[in-house]
């Protein structure tokens, strides 16, 4: 699926590997503070952060960092992508990204997606940890930038999401940040305002209590949205499903 590159010491993380039984004979070992990149990379990075004052030195610091070091891999489209986040913070996961590659020129609220894999379908749902507590405008901005995440990887539909018993605006909305200063229906509309080519979109979906693992209010039983059951942005629910995996934060 993917031409690995791992970085890191080199002999620490091939006897990791001889532990753990997994092959990496063909993945790229890459280790930021030996690597030929790096004099590069703090280049270009000072070149980036020259008006806030980086000077070479500690350009050259700083891309000993696998976070600022795999973001300049990227940037330079060395590789595709990066995974990160399971021994570094979101924050400092997504600091060399605010600071190097930074936002689409059309977007104004960073925010993120995970997906979740169920035996069947995957979902991905977004904001799920960048902005936890939006304003009363990024909600619509937040769904349209997860929408087009998800349609590259070809994951149809939207649907605006929101915590609820049984009535909107109820249950469990009240207590989630944010639940009580925008309307998902409000939401939704400004969502529909900005259109995007393929992107279904709901008025409104509840989702009583934790979600099921296949979505689905009854009072819409051909709604395209909900029948389709892909993409959910807004406050995301987790589906109690012990085969269900997380990815993508």
């Amino acid at each position: 699926m993917a031409d690995l590159a791992i970085l890191g010491d080199a002999a620490q993380i091939r006897s990791r590997a001889a532990e753990l039984g997994v092959d990496i004979s063909a993945a790229t070992v890459l280790n930021p503070r030996t690597s030929e990149l790096s004099d590069q990379f703090a280049a270009q990075y000072a070149e980036l952060r020259k008006k806030k004052g980086v000077t070479l030195e500690q350009a050259r610091e700083i891309m000993h960092d696998v976070s600022y070091f795999g973001t300049m891999l990227v940037h330079s489209n060395i590789v595709d992508g990066m995974v990160s986040g399971a021994a570094h913070t979101t924050a400092h996961t997504v600091r060399s990204a605010f600071e190097i590659i930074k936002t689409q020129a059309d977007v104004s609220t960073v925010s993120s997606i995970f997906l979740m894999c169920l035996a069947d379908q995957v979902l991905a749902y977004g904001d799920c940890a960048i902005v936890p507590d939006p304003t009363s405008e990024q909600p619509a901005v937040i769904a349209i930038s997860s929408a087009r995440t998800a349609g590259s990887v070809s994951i149809p539909g939207v649907a605006m999401l929101s915590y609820s018993t049984g009535r909107p605006g109820h249950g469990m909305a009240g207590n989630h940040p944010g639940g009580n200063r925008f309307s998902v229906l409000g939401q939704t509309d400004r969502v529909r305002r900005r259109p995007r080519p393929g992107h279904l979109r709901d008025r409104h979906l509840p989702l009583p209590g934790p979600a099921r693992r296949r979505p689905h209010h009854p009072r819409r039983p051909t709604n395209p949205v909900t029948d389709r059951r892909h993409l959910a942005p807004g406050p995301p629910p987790y589906p109690k499903d012990g085969n269900a995996r997380a990815a993508l934060p």
